[in-house]
């Protein structure tokens, strides 16, 4: 699923559709994350919420050498999906 979501997303970059890419690029990321805590979780669910730096942290991927750009990278994603709806009800009107 993750894949289809990936694929999708390309396409809506090649577009120009860049809103809605980066909203399942969300999605991508927060599948591979939750992905991640279930296999290294004895299969259990996930936390619910959509917060990729939580998510990261649940699973320590964010070790020492990498953290602040990871978590600055998962905190734009995560900024961009938390505001999604204001933000695509803008960029939709600018891109008519």
């Amino acid at each position: 699923m993750a894949d289809h979501d990936l694929d999708t997303a390309e396409i809506l970059f090649a577009s120009g559709k860049y809103d809605w890419c980066l909203f399942l690029g969300h999605l991508v990321l927060e599948k591979g994350l939750k992905s991640i805590y279930v296999r290294d979780n004895q299969n259990n669910l996930p936390p619910r919420t959509h917060n990729l730096l939580k998510l990261a942290e649940n699973i320590c991927i964010l070790v020492v050498p990498i953290i602040f750009c990871v978590s600055m990278f998962l905190s734009v994603i995560y900024d961009f999906q938390d505001d999604a709806d204001y933000i695509c009800v803008i960029l939709t009107k600018g891109n008519k």
